[in-house]
């Protein structure tokens, strides 16, 4: 971007030491400053994807607890593997008749991959996935869950209250490594799954909650393997909406760079593959009109916004959009 600041600016002195009419300079002029916006325009909407890695030969794969489920003999399984930067511990739930579905389910920065293991008011998700065929694949972000020692056994949602408040270029910095080495770490599963299965033919959906719906949108726009995402209650604007709503409180450019790099709504132009926004109306972390604003930013036909007459907690209905949804574009 700086390049081509300083190349308009440049071409701005050289026009107005040129000999000729000043009509002609004005007209000339005018093309080159629409020239060189249309070049920045170009540069900003270049996709950024800070969440590339080494391939793996070897992810030190071991399954540390095995179980049959109930009597259709399918079967759950918790798998660590190593993933972008530590361990990354998840569940697999097993369908004994699936191939190539999987269904990865992601939950926010203040609950882990266990909230999803017994049926709540919200009903089962998991049970749903499975007996309609897919394998669930369920990962701890990194911090949450099981991987809390990596932030010295600080509750995660700390993170975001920090960022809220200005007070603390730690916690912009952790949260930033929150969604980046996830990212990562999901893509790293992924191939997991297709050097287990010995295919590259595997279908990838995502239904992700909050953050996890944060994450699974980015992931859509760098990713070509995501087949569907559901992103319920997702932050599209956060965390860097966070950080510019802190009053009085000067964040250094690259902690702001950084929020950028993880903020949904720079990545929406780029989402590929079908798409479904479940929000709350009076969600107080992601407006009405942010939602809103990102879903028309989507280039796609295929979208889904609705909205519940609730906030960031989804009512009881959402379990069964979601899977409508991904049961909507299975194509295999």
């Amino acid at each position: 971007m700086l390049k081509e600041k300083l190349f308009a600016k440049h071409l701005f002195y050289e026009i107005l030491a040129f000999p000729v009419t000043p009509n002609f300079k004005l007209k000339f002029l005018s093309v080159v400053v629409l020239f060189c916006g249309s070049v920045i325009l170009c540069h900003a909407q270049t996709l950024r994807n800070p969440f590339n890695y080494p391939k793996k030969m070897d992810f030190a794969d071991e399954v540390v607890f095995r179980t049959t489920m109930d009597t259709t003999r399918n079967r759950f399984e918790k798998i660590v593997i190593n993933g972008s930067d530590s361990k990354v511990p998840f569940f697999h739930y097993i369908n004994k008749d699936n191939k190539n579905r999987f269904v990865f389910v992601l939950n926010g920065i203040g609950s882990s991959k266990d909230d999803w293991r017994t049926p709540n008011a919200d009903g089962n998700l998991v049970d749903s996935l499975v007996n309609l065929g897919y394998d669930v694949i369920i990962p701890d972000a990194r911090y949450p869950g099981e991987r809390s020692y990596e932030y010295n056994f600080r509750p995660a949602d700390v993170l975001p209250r920090g960022i809220s408040h200005g007070k603390r270029h730690e916690d912009a910095n952790g949260l930033y490594q929150v969604y980046n080495s996830t990212i990562k770490d999901l893509r790293i599963i992924m191939d997991f799954l297709e050097m287990k299965y010995t295919s590259t033919d595997l279908q990838f959906d995502f239904i992700g909650y909050s953050m996890g719906g944060a994450i699974s949108l980015i992931l859509n726009a760098i990713d070509k393997r995501v087949n569907s995402v559901v992103a319920c209650a997702a932050p599209v604007n956060a965390p860097l909406g966070s950080a510019l709503e802190a009053k009085n409180y000067i964040w250094p450019g690259d902690i702001m760079n950084r929020l950028k790099d993880v903020t949904p709504k720079f990545y929406s132009r780029f989402i590929h593959a079908p798409t479904s926004l479940l929000m709350g109306r009076t969600d107080p972390i992601t407006s009405e009109q942010a939602a809103t604003e990102f879903y028309d930013n989507i280039p796609l036909k295929d979208k889904n916004l609705k909205f519940y007459e609730a906030g960031h907690a989804l009512p009881a209905e959402y379990i069964n959009d979601a899977t409508e949804w991904i049961t909507m574009h299975n194509k295999k």
